[in-house]
């Protein structure tokens, strides 16, 4: 239990309140009871006890007041009946409205404590979708480069070789991309070819497809095609 060392007390309140028309000895038991549970010793809550199911014995109050136990035990009769104090399972006392005891920055963390997981959460969206608009700066980048005419096409985002080639049918309007595109992977898994770019391999590919066809060459015969050098 974490100490308040203090607690608020109006004076307006105490000096012409009901409590006012109380004898002085529930007066002094009723101050020593706020600072009971808020001392952080056997509370800081609004409830007086050991632990949160264990309350002070009625000698033990006794003693903290100095009091004899018949007086204690009408004050708090009249202090329960005054609607004061609550008397819970195990004789724990609560204190009722323990909030118009406390300081408004206690009294407002409840709701201080409800706010930061929210505002955390916030940032956490903001950082995504801080990052979601640096990933589609980088994508327009790239197809902004693609449509250049560069040697190579980088896709808008990591992804399949079938991804790439998609990409790249719409630059070809004129080939039978899907046939040139499977002579491609026929040629390349022949013997021991390794692919070290598939994608400007690719593109190269096509490329001379497009020219060959352009030239009214064709590029139907494979035996022809394979003596081609490879692009890479």
């Amino acid at each position: 239990m974490g100490s308040r060392t203090w607690i608020k007390v109006y004076c307006d309140n105490w000096l012409e309140g009901s409590l006012r028309e109380e004898p002085l000895a529930i007066r002094a038991v009723w101050i020593d009871l706020l600072t009971l549970a808020g001392s952080g010793k056997y509370g800081d809550s609004g409830h007086i006890g050991l632990t949160k199911n264990i309350g002070l014995s009625n000698a033990d109050f006794v003693k903290i007041f100095n009091i004899s136990i018949p007086t204690w035990s009408k004050i708090r009769l009249q202090l329960v009946a005054t609607n004061r104090i609550k008397i819970l399972h195990g004789n724990v006392i609560e204190i009722v409205n323990w909030s118009k005891y406390q300081s408004e920055y206690n009294r407002q963390r409840p709701y201080r404590q409800e706010k930061e997981p929210e505002s955390c959460n916030q940032k956490l969206h903001v950082e995504k979708e801080k990052e979601k608009e640096k990933e589609k700066e980088k994508e327009s980048a790239a197809a902004s480069s693609s449509l250049g005419g560069g040697n190579d096409l980088t896709p808008p985002k990591e992804g399949s070789f079938e991804e790439y080639a998609e990409e790249l049918r719409d630059r070809f309007p004129y080939l039978d991309f899907d046939l040139e595109l499977e002579k491609f992977q026929l040629y390349w898994s022949e013997g021991s070819r390794k692919l070290k770019r598939p994608k400007s391999a690719l593109l190269n590919w096509m490329k001379k497809a497009e020219r060959w066809e352009s030239e009214g060459r064709g590029i139907q015969n494979e035996s022809k095609r394979a003596s081609v050098d490879p692009p890479y």
